[in-house]
């Protein structure tokens, strides 16, 4: 096990990426905070890793509320003594929309969760990381954070956010020995929220094919053949958390099956209003 005693915090691990995350941070002998703004869903991971043998605990957190943050790592202190490990995977997706449509009510509301919400989390856990010489912050972009898909800017620019806080805090941590690098995942198969459905079906509207008409396009864009799933994701990031990664810093790491550039062209529409 190569994360054997260690204390880690993982966001929006109720469910998805986070949750692959969680569990083979487990499977890897950590202990972890399971921090979601639904902590009654966060639960089941709880349950999940304590069947593994590891100890768990759910927080409810919003990520954009600094109170909150901070609670979540008191919680993380009370609970472990210490945090190695922090994951910054709490994200939202954004409502398909043209630039010259998006709202700016939802511009602000996708960067308060993807990137605020990175930011506060680092500042608060990092300070603890700071004070023993010693941690590993893992932030989940998006290989949407390398290129430019059309109809999400909100979410685009979120993505591109993180990978430069990534290797600006990996600098300022380095005298510390915290490493802080990033996943750019690709599409994933999991179970989709909500939120994600009526996106998908928003994108498919505006293509004129079905969701699952998209989603096939982005299986057969895929040159490993299959969108990755959470527990690739989950890999990635405890190779990132274990010392094999000791001497790497400010880097990321696509987790794709090959799939690069998810950018496409953008449909040819007037502006509304």
């Amino acid at each position: 096990m190569q994360l054997a005693e260690q204390a880690a915090v993982v966001t929006g691990a109720a469910r998805g990426i986070g949750r692959g995350i969680a569990l083979r941070l487990a499977d890897e002998g950590a202990d972890v905070i399971v921090a979601d703004i639904e902590g009654d869903a966060a639960q089941g991971t709880v349950s999940e890793i304590r069947r593994k043998g590891r100890r768990a605990l759910a927080v409810p957190c919003d990520v954009t509320d600094q109170a909150d943050v901070q609670a979540m790592v008191r919680s993380a202190l009370d609970e472990f003594g210490r945090v190695d490990i922090l994951v910054n995977n709490a994200g939202v997706g954004q409502r398909v929309a043209a630039t010259v449509d998006l709202a700016e009510a939802e511009w602000e509301r996708v960067l308060a969760v993807n990137i605020t919400g990175v930011f506060l989390c680092s500042k608060y856990v990092a300070r603890e990381m700071m004070r023993r010489d010693s941690g590993k912050i893992i932030n989940i972009s998006s290989v949407n954070g390398v290129s430019g898909r059309p109809l999400v800017a909100a979410y685009n620019a979120s993505k591109w956010a993180v990978l430069g806080f990534t290797k600006t805090l990996a600098v300022e941590l380095a005298p510390y020995q915290v490493n802080v690098n990033a996943i750019c995942p690709g599409p994933v198969d999991a179970p989709p929220t909500e939120f994600q459905e009526a996106h998908a079906a928003e994108r498919a509207a505006l293509m004129g094919i079905s969701a699952a008409d998209v989603r096939e396009q982005l299986r057969q864009a895929t040159p490993l053949g299959r969108l990755a799933r959470p527990s690739d994701i989950g890999a990635a990031a405890a190779f990132l958390a274990s010392e094999d990664s000791a001497h790497i810093t400010g880097e990321y790491l696509i987790v794709s099956g090959g799939l690069s550039d998810v950018t496409g062209p953008a449909p040819r529409r007037r502006p509304s209003g």
